[in-house]
């Protein structure tokens, strides 16, 4: 099975392509998590095949690279934790905000009177 991965930045997503006879078969997500599952059903298997070289062409392009070729992805975790949920916590939310300079909604000058 074939396994791309794009890591840039605070980017770092996976893709994995798949044929199973005329099932076309993607799992993607960020890296470190199950990611998700997308089939799509075609007439028959050549027509499935040239989704698949176009899908894998058009990821490269985009500036995956293949990190496997024939063996299985790596185990997903026992549990997943929400990076979102992490993200946006309260605390986390006021502590950004009081970073940016944000009082009650309104900016405040962080500039120091000398």
């Amino acid at each position: 099975m074939r396994r791309f991965e794009f890591v840039d930045g605070n980017s770092s997503k996976f893709w994995v392509p798949e044929l199973q006879g005329a099932t076309f078969i993607v799992t993607y997500g960020r890296i470190g998590t199950a990611g998700q599952r997308k089939e799509k059903v075609f007439p028959d298997e050549d027509a499935a095949q040239k989704e698949y070289n176009k899908k894998v062409a058009e990821k490269v392009r985009e500036g995956y690279a293949e990190v496997t070729s024939g063996e299985a992805p790596p185990a997903p975790p026992n549990h997943i934790t929400s990076r979102a949920s992490e993200r946006w916590s309260p605390r986390k939310r006021s502590n950004r905000r009081a970073a940016a300079g944000v009082v009650a909604g309104r900016y405040v000058s962080l500039t120091a009177c000398v």
